[in-house]
């Protein structure tokens, strides 16, 4: 299988090319016009575009089977009859505010594959959810931090109540006990009213450079969703903490238990502060009860978030 992939390169993209290499069944090759986590560029070495032409010339070279392009990149504009349109977006609207279907004018000539099953069923589209490569990594490394926050916000500002929710119930609680035991994994903090409660709150904060390494020497790992109104999207910050081999929380919001299962089965769930608190000191203080959740994840994750299986069930789409 042939995949040329348009887009920004992040960590779970980068996982995509971690699942072809030595894999005879799967070439994979990227294209890049938008930001991208430094230390994935050099690895991946993609083609810079700026162009539909420049896109079709490499493609007229490559010839893929599936060729990807992720929505939040102008790249969207490249598409053309039969690619695939993977819509990164989790909710109906942008941050700018605009809808998605007007953020990408060229969708309807696509294959549309949706983040959250509910939408993709509504919409006809397909459901392709972050998936991660075994070759991620569970990397031998030192659990020297007790507690990691991966912490993403939109500026949108409906978005950023969700998130501050999150934080609320998962974060703020942790913080007021020990702040001493929490670093931030930071990612897109957006503008506006975000900025200082994220300067409040971030004291301890590291940049999303060797994400695997990093994610790998947390013990527990807690990733605050702003889905709350998407029920079945698979945050990618909480497939790429599970595909290293980490104990997990997040909050329990509708459709989780159909991802995940119960709690307890997989990861862990949060509704209240003093929930987020008592399971986050019971899993610091059992090593071989939160040994055997990072496990039972690890598994699951990599046996149904596998990029082969979905590569393969989109492919069967386009044929």
């Amino acid at each position: 299988m042939r995949v040329l992939f348009v887009g920004g390169i992040y960590p779970v993209e980068f996982s995509l090319f971690k699942e072809a290499e030595n894999n005879p069944n799967l070439s994979v090759l990227f294209c890049c016009d938008g930001a991208s986590m430094p230390d994935v560029l050099p690895i991946v070495k993609p083609h810079i575009v700026s162009s539909k032409s420049q896109v079709d010339a490499i493609r007229n070279d490559f010839v893929p089977d599936i060729t990807i392009f992720r929505t939040w990149c102008s790249s969207a504009s490249y598409i053309s009859l039969g690619d695939v349109l993977w819509h990164q977006e989790i909710f109906p609207t942008m941050d700018d505010g605009t809808k998605v279907e007007d953020n990408t004018p060229q969708c309807l000539f696509a294959i549309n594959a949706y983040q959250s099953k509910p939408r993709a069923d509504a919409l006809g589209g397909v459901w392709f959810p972050y998936c991660v490569s075994k070759k991620w990594g569970r990397i031998p490394i030192e659990k020297d931090i007790p507690v990691m926050v991966a912490t993403s916000f939109p500026s949108n500002t409906e978005m950023f109540k969700l998130k501050k929710k999150s934080m609320d119930i998962l974060v703020k609680p942790i913080i007021e006990y020990d702040p001493s035991i929490i670093q931030f994994f930071n990612g897109y903090f957006g503008g506006g009213d975000n900025v200082p409660y994220l300067s409040s709150i971030t004291k301890r904060s590291f940049p999303p450079t060797d994400a695997v390494k990093n994610i790998c020497r947390a013990k527990i790992y807690i990733s605050p969703t702003s889905i709350w109104n998407d029920n079945g999207c698979v945050s990618y910050k909480t497939v790429e903490a599970m595909a290293c081999g980490v104990c997990v929380m997040t909050n329990n919001y509708p459709g989780m238990e159909d991802v995940f299962g119960k709690d307890g089965d997989t990861i862990v769930y949060a509704n209240s502060p003093q929930e987020a608190l008592d399971k986050v000191l019971f899993y610091l203080k059992n090593d071989g009860a939160r040994e055997k959740l990072a496990n039972r994840g690890y598994e699951f994750i990599h046996e149904t978030y596998s990029w082969e299986k979905h590569l393969t069930r989109l492919l069967s789409k386009l044929r």
